[in-house]
């Protein structure tokens, strides 16, 4: 009877899904680098130090350094990551400020 049941679930989650498009995955992006934060650079302007991050150049990542950049209004950094768009395709989104 169990056997049964889990084959008619089986078989209506098929059905139910029959139709829906299955997302393709992403690649893993590796994790993050160690990093020594150096001493800023004497500057005019108020810097702060951008982490280092993963970048995605279509086929493979690219670790770009960490460095200090002129403060612009956010002070949150969102390491680049995969999000999916509409048509629930795969799409990287670099990393930014927040």
């Amino acid at each position: 009877m169990t056997l049964l049941k889990t084959t008619l679930g089986l078989a209506l989650a098929a059905g139910a899904l029959a139709g829906c498009t299955v997302p393709q995955s992403c690649p893993a992006v590796p994790p993050l680098q160690a990093e020594i934060m150096p001493l800023p650079p004497v500057s005019e302007q108020q810097l702060v130090w951008q982490p280092g991050a993963w970048e995605w150049n279509g086929s493979t990542y690219l670790w770009r350094a960490g460095q200090f950049v002129p403060k612009q209004g956010s002070t949150t950094w969102v390491p680049g990551s995969w999000a999916w768009d509409t048509a629930q395709r795969c799409v990287w989104v670099p990393a930014h400020w927040m």
